[in-house]
């Protein structure tokens, strides 16, 4: 029998499906028409929407979300949970890879760009994950379920900073809170200040969920 921690067990596929079901649509969608092809090799050629890219980021972010979600439910939650969360993070890169390699003729000339991209998706699911960890150890503690919350959450997360940049009172920078927002932002490309502000974001994160989990990591061995 599949163990529920690994890779291949049916939910985790499950979300491995959908990704890549989602990635491939999205690829689809953002790939010019033919007429508009030769046009990729003028320097004045502007980019259409980067669909894909922000598909990709919000995908590879909820399917973080989902196995975080599910590490709850494997037993006691010790530092190989974790490193099993991490394992399917990045499991899910690992297939996302194909999309990302074609994606390269969607902006030609912006593989430094395309690297923050695939770095910043990698850690804001992680984060996602770690978030999605920590609200299902909450509501077990008070016996409420955290499902609803943690989906709640993450729409924030997406909507909210984007959203909140485009105000003239909100500093643009703001947007880089959000994976929409920063995947936009990386892909533009972005500032130093702005990558820096993007990635010190999420590794705060996910500094803050590790230290949280800890707590429950550590009491069974204080007993």
């Amino acid at each position: 029998m599949i163990s529920p921690r690994s890779i291949f067990a049916s939910r985790a596929l499950q979300g491995y499906y959908f990704l890549l079901a989602t990635c491939g649509i999205s690829m689809l969608l953002s790939i010019p028409p033919a007429t508009r092809v030769a046009q990729m090799m003028e320097p004045h050629w502007a980019p259409p929407p980067q669909t894909f890219f922000v598909v990709y980021a919000t995908i590879t972010a909820l399917v973080g979300l989902a196995r975080g979600s599910a590490a709850a439910s494997w037993g006691r939650v010790r530092w190989d949970t974790i490193l099993a969360v991490t394992a399917h993070t990045l499991f899910g890169q690992l297939l996302a890879l194909p999309f990302l390699i074609f994606s390269r003729t969607l902006l030609p000339g912006r593989d430094v760009s395309l690297c923050l991209l695939v770095m910043y998706s990698t850690l804001a699911a992680l984060m996602f994950s770690l978030i999605a960890l920590r609200l299902e150890l909450w509501g077990s503690v008070r016996r409420h379920r955290a499902f609803v919350l943690q989906y709640v959450i993450f729409g924030l997360f997406l909507a909210v900073p984007w959203m909140a940049s485009m105000t003239v009172q909100i500093p643009p920078i703001v947007a880089v809170l959000s994976p929409i927002g920063a995947t936009l932002r990386i892909m533009r490309p972005a500032s130093a200040t702005e990558n820096i502000a993007t990635f010190a974001f999420v590794l705060l994160m996910i500094g803050i969920q590790l230290l949280s989990i800890r707590r429950p990591i550590r009491r069974p061995h204080a007993v």
